[in-house]
């Protein structure tokens, strides 16, 4: 369903559809209330490319991890740390994209192409440094 099919069943427009979904303009907190109702009861899920375009972000954080790094998934105090930043993206409803070592490039082509609004650089090595700069450039960190 698309949000002009979802406004039209509810019976509003999809200005105010988006601003309730959004929290910016204004829209009373009864229909904020009566929006978000009506999403769960017909399973209305908003198109979240859609929105990203719209706004230009993306609500996705990267997560790259230093080359030198060999697993760190399975180093317990890493894996605490990579949770505890998906934990505090979530509450800001932001999705984390994890890159390994291998994938540092293809990710800094991610944040280029504007996939992600920013990245997080775990790490502490030499090369590390040059891709915290990298990032820098582009305003991703």
């Amino acid at each position: 369903m698309t949000i002009d099919e979802f406004a039209q069943q509810i019976g509003v427009s999809t200005t105010t559809v988006s601003r309730a979904l959004s929290g910016r303009g204004r829209v009373s907190s009864g229909t904020r209330q009566m929006v978000r109702q009506r999403m769960e009861e017909l399973g209305y899920r908003p198109n979240r490319p859609a929105q990203s375009l719209a706004a230009g972000r993306t609500q996705v954080i990267g997560l790259d991890w230093a080359s030198h790094v060999a697993a760190p998934l399975m180093d317990a105090f890493q894996a605490q740390l990579i949770s505890g930043v998906q934990q505090a993206l979530q509450a800001k409803d932001f999705g984390l994209l994890l890159c390994g070592p291998r994938q540092s490039d293809m990710l800094q082509g991610w944040a280029q192409g504007g996939a992600m609004d920013g990245v997080v650089v775990l790490g502490g090595g030499p090369d590390d440094d040059a891709t915290a700069r990298s990032y820098s450039r582009m305003g991703k960190i």
